[in-house]
């Protein structure tokens, strides 16, 4: 399990959603993002007790046990306290806000606390799938990319944000979208509609960088699973 620690606040960090700056050298897909419940309302906050050696025995069955968790585990600890434990599955996060005891004490108490009036059924789906994980009910990950069309387009324009901020045109992005070949066909079209949806992924693309990628974490943009690839 990793472990990360913030010595000092991050006030910038929250303008995008996030917990904390992840270091830029990570990847994608191997760097620890923990956004904010604010812009997630997916993340769940739980009050964390430690539980009486004596009274163990008696309630063990439903104390949580972080070591139990077989699947890849993140713990963040904020600098003043506040823990946050990000659980990857199947390609799918769950994430807590943790207030309370150290969940590192091994059996603990976890009780649910709505911390502002918001999208309830979002945090209890939260719940029962850290539920199922922690049963050890993983779904059959799927065999490979389950690309909806939202995906797509989201994916297409990053492409095309990625080849403007080097340089590139809107060729040059047609042509990393659709293959070298075909993409330069499609973008000398006369009917120029493969230029006008570079223009218009490009154009998104820019969106979602100066902040508009937080609209996809509310619940009305959410419902139905998740935007990925993998769903």
């Amino acid at each position: 399990m990793e472990i990360l620690e913030l010595s000092r606040p991050e006030p910038d960090a929250a303008r995008f959603g996030l917990s904390f700056f992840v270091s830029p050298r990570r990847s994608c897909l191997d760097a620890p993002i923990f956004w904010t419940e604010e812009a997630n309302h997916r993340v769940t906050t739980v009050d964390v007790r430690a539980v009486e050696p004596s009274l163990r025995d008696r309630c063990l069955e439903g104390l949580f046990n972080l070591s139990r968790l077989t699947c890849r585990r993140s713990l963040f600890i904020d600098h003043d306290g506040t823990q946050h434990l990000r659980i990857v599955y199947c390609k799918r996060t769950i994430q807590l806000r943790c207030e309370g005891d150290s969940l590192l004490l091994g059996d603990v108490d976890l009780r649910f606390m709505l911390r502002f009036f918001g999208p309830v059924d979002a945090k209890v789906e939260t719940l029962r799938r850290l539920k199922m994980v922690y049963e050890g009910f993983l779904p059959e990950p799927p065999a490979g990319p389950q690309w909806t069309s939202t995906a797509l387009g989201l994916r297409d324009a990053l492409i095309a944000l990625d080849v403007h901020l080097e340089g590139g045109s809107h060729r040059d992005a047609a042509m990393v979208i659709y293959g070298e070949e075909d993409g330069s066909e499609r973008y000398k079209s006369p009917d120029e509609s493969v230029r006008n949806r570079m223009r218009r992924l490009r154009k998104k693309g820019l969106s979602l960088m100066q902040g508009g990628y937080l609209d996809l974490m509310t619940p009305a943009r959410s419902e139905g699973g998740s935007l990925a690839a993998t769903g």
